[in-house]
């Protein structure tokens, strides 16, 4: 009997530590002993104030282990929750509290990017429109010839009926039958000249014209044939040698590498957005340098807390837009057009709230940041595409 409240206890406390996390600063027995066992140094309290560590037993039973992950868990997700709730509803708070000094109630701002970036690429990447296959131009010619040969047995066995039943209806679709053997007949026996294959590889992206090389070895000799004033500088170099490369890697399969530049473009969008980052504290800080009570940092961790709003609108603006898709039903289009323009009602909030200037001014600002800002991403988006294509 008393084992059974044992375990009735346990459950409930259990359950009280789910539901209640912040009740418990911990679970765990406290040492007698006052010596932390990490460093060493005299414990005054539950934490030593050296290295942080809890001065607790370090005998746990499976039941101790359980209740910990359980508290480690519901801690983290009532944190992260309670940080999403003030970062969506209450739009440059978070940042107003950073500055103040009150962070240990929240995630750290550079721990909640990398999550929310995460998560929003992961679905974006994963999620995102299907993949086309490429097909070698053995495999499609091989598809082709069983299409035609399909083709052939139907046509012979229609044959056979129109033999035996003759009618006017079945006259027309003899007609068509023969269209299509000699449609495959034309498909499958011409075959491309020479002249026709150096044609399509002139159309080629980054052939480049005629005269341009399809060999390192070509473009060298070319080079040192050259007065060394007149020879391609590094760059120049660098990029010829690249696209030399690529049409050797590819052999002028255009399908293919455009899927494999659009896919690297793609995964290079996470670093793009970090990269753009620092840019936008440092528009904040010129648009803003009268209030001296800002730092850079200050500016950089308002754009961070935007910058995992804006991922979590665009989340919901996907989700929305896939139950539009998937229902027909237009309460969802609205729905994502409100949330579209919500998220830029929530970026001009939190300059707003943050910076504590007049709505005038404010908006004034807000518009000629987007448009630096776009500039900005425009410009990050060319190098970013130049990487890609020549990385390709």
């Amino acid at each position: 009997m008393q084992q059974v409240v044992n375990y009735s206890t346990r459950a409930v406390r259990l359950i009280v530590v789910f539901f209640t996390p912040k009740l418990f600063v911990s679970h765990a027995r406290e040492r007698k002993e006052k010596n932390c066992l990490n460093c060493g140094a005299e414990v005054q309290g539950r934490y030593c104030h050296i290295c942080g560590q809890e001065n607790i037993e370090t005998k746990e039973t499976i039941w101790d282990l359980l209740t910990h992950f359980v508290y480690d868990i519901t801690h983290f997700d009532g944190k992260f929750f309670t940080t999403l709730r003030y970062l969506i509803f209450r739009p440059g708070f978070l940042s107003q509290e950073y500055w103040r000094g009150r962070r240990a109630s929240y995630l750290h701002p550079v721990r909640l990017y990398v999550f929310s970036s995460a998560l929003f690429f992961f679905i974006v990447l994963a999620l995102g429109p299907g993949k086309e296959v490429p097909v070698s131009s053995a495999e499609l010619s091989a598809l082709q010839q069983a299409r035609a040969e399909l083709n052939d047995e139907i046509a012979a066995t229609a044959d056979s009926i129109l033999k035996a039943h003759r009618t006017d209806s079945l006259l027309k679709i003899e007609e068509k039958i023969k269209k299509v053997k000699a449609d495959n007949a034309i498909v499958f026996t011409k075959t491309k000249s020479k002249e026709e294959d150096i044609s399509e590889m002139r159309r080629w992206p980054l052939f480049m014209g005629k005269d341009f090389p399809t060999s390192i070895e070509q473009y060298d000799v070319a080079q040192k044939k050259l007065e060394p004033a007149k020879r391609d500088n590094r760059i120049v170099h660098y990029a010829k040698v690249r696209i030399i490369k690529i049409n050797l890697k590819y052999q002028y399969r255009i399908a293919e590498f455009i899927e494999r530049f659009i896919e690297k473009f793609m995964h290079s969008l996470p670093l793009m957005m970090l990269t753009a980052m620092p840019f936008i504290a440092v528009l904040l800080r010129l648009f803003y340098w009268r209030q001296k009570q800002y730092m850079y940092v200050n500016h950089g961790i308002l754009t961070i807390h935007v910058f995992v709003a804006i991922y979590t609108f665009l989340l919901l603006l996907y989700g929305f837009g896939q139950l539009a898709n998937f229902s027909h039903w237009t309460v969802f289009s609205w729905i994502s057009w409100l949330l579209l323009i919500t998220m830029f009602y929530y970026i001009y909030k939190s300059l707003r709230n943050f910076y504590h200037q007049k709505r005038g001014v404010t908006i004034f600002k807000f518009l000629t940041l987007g448009f630096l800002i776009s500039i900005l991403l425009v410009f990050l988006s060319i190098v970013f595409v130049l990487n890609s294509l020549l990385n390709v």
